[in-house]
Formats: C-alpha cells, sequence, structure tokens
C-alpha cells in the first residue's frame, strides 16, 4: 500500500509575484521573497546584515504613476530600462554584523 503525501499547509505561491532578494553589498542572492513586512538576513558569503522594509507608495508617488510622466522618459544611454540606478538602494548596510 502506498503512503499518501501530507498535504502542505501553506499555499503554493505563484513564482512570478515572488522577488528576488540580493545582498546589497555583494549582490549574491540571498532568498526569493514574496510579501513581507520586515525581513533581516545576513549574507553568507560576506557576512552583511541586510535589512529589507516593504515597499510603499506615497500619495504622491501613486499619481505620479497614474499620470505616466516618468515612463515616458526614454533610459539614459548605457543603462539598461529594466535596472534602475536605484535598484540597489533598498537594502541597507549595517557596519555592526
Amino acid at each position: 500500500m502506498r503512503r499518501q503525501r501530507p498535504r502542505n499547509p501553506f499555499p503554493p505561491q505563484d513564482h512570478a509575484m515572488l522577488k528576488n532578494l540580493r545582498c546589497g553589498e555583494c549582490a549574491r542572492l540571498l532568498c526569493k521573497a514574496g510579501a513581507f513586512d520586515e525581513i533581516q538576513i545576513k549574507c553568507p558569503r560576506c557576512g552583511t546584515l541586510n535589512h529589507l522594509k516593504a515597499e510603499s507608495l506615497t500619495s504622491d508617488r501613486r499619481e505620479r504613476i497614474q499620470e505616466g510622466s516618468h515612463h515616458e522618459k526614454p533610459a539614459p544611454a548605457g543603462r539598461r530600462p529594466d535596472h534602475p540606478a536605484h535598484a540597489r538602494s533598498e537594502f541597507v548596510r549595517r557596519t555592526d554584523h
């Protein structure tokens, strides 16, 4: 008789909704995460303690997105449009690790 696999108590997440979280110092992939309020994770490569908080838009920023003003501007030469310059700014490097 074959044993039945126990049901997973956590619903499967859509992998398209997961976001790569990388170390702010060495850019190593630390994890893939869905929704979170706050994460603190130490990089196994360089030892940097990465502290990430959930992103939230201010009402001013929501209005600008609806207007489309920043989407109409071309990307600066030499920069990939799908990788903004501020992509690493969400990581905070702490020296007390």
